[in-house]
């Protein structure tokens, strides 16, 4: 394991926009959704309003907004917003599909106006213990009530967990051959359902092992309900399909 160190050596930013412009030439691949993506989808219904933090350039974005009557992708890459809008123009989805560009080290302002069915993230919650409660907390209040919070993230269980530096509990940056390397989160379910608890009430959790670009990767989800659980007022709640 690393030694601990203060910050990431690296802008995170740069490193994915330069990423995604990189991928821009196989973005096909966003009409791919992943299976968790897939598996929050079938909880959707027209009426739903879906929030997604690390969009990246769509793949799950794309999918939802088939379903749901509108979405907003979050991502601090403005490369990948771009390939999303694109590829949202494209499929002729684009008036479902809103983004912005934000770091979730930052605090989330809805600039909506209007509550949201359903939050999902997959694979971006590579903060700190503080940061990701604050985020639970931004989250809890821009959900109807009964909402659903929808995350999958990388396992403790994974074989890249513990390689690389440090930078805060289970976080490491992970070098490359350029010498710049992606920040890694590690969880476990029993973390990941602490975290949601104070806000949440856990309706399922899990495990899965899939294969990315031909490397095995581990990851965790859980899905939970905003507390004091009650229906959305009027009208169909994403939760119904889970309760």
């Amino acid at each position: 394991m690393g030694a601990v160190v203060s910050n990431p050596a690296v802008s995170q930013r740069e490193l994915w926009n330069r990423q995604h412009c990189e991928r821009a030439v196989n973005v096909e691949d966003c009409d791919l959704p992943t299976q968790f993506g897939k598996r929050v989808a079938s909880l959707l219904c027209p009426p739903d309003r879906l929030l997604e933090f690390g969009c990246a350039a769509g793949r799950d974005t794309l999918h939802f907004a088939t379903v749901a009557r509108s979405v907003l992708g979050c991502d601090f890459s403005e490369s990948a917003l771009t390939i999303l809008m694109s590829s949202a123009t494209r499929k002729g989805l684009a008036d479902r599909v809103q983004v912005k560009c934000y770091d979730l080290n930052e605090q989330f302002r809805n600039d909506t106006g209007e509550p949201f069915s359903v939050v999902y993230t997959r694979c971006s919650l590579h903060v700190d213990d503080e940061t990701a409660r604050r985020l639970i907390a931004d989250i809890s209040v821009n959900l109807v009530p009964g909402g659903l919070l929808c995350a999958e993230v990388k396992s403790v269980t994974d074989p890249l967990f513990g390689l690389g530096d440090e930078v805060f509990r289970n976080g490491f940056v992970l070098p490359d051959t350029q010498g710049r390397g992606h920040l890694r989160r590690f969880w476990s379910v029993e973390e990941l359902s602490m975290l949601m608890k104070d806000h949440f009430r856990i309706v399922a959790s899990g495990t899965t092992t899939e294969f990315h670009l031909g490397k095995e990767t581990h990851l965790v989800h859980v899905i939970a309900v905003l507390r004091p659980f009650a229906a959305a007022p009027t009208g169909h709640s994403a939760s119904e399909n889970v309760l």
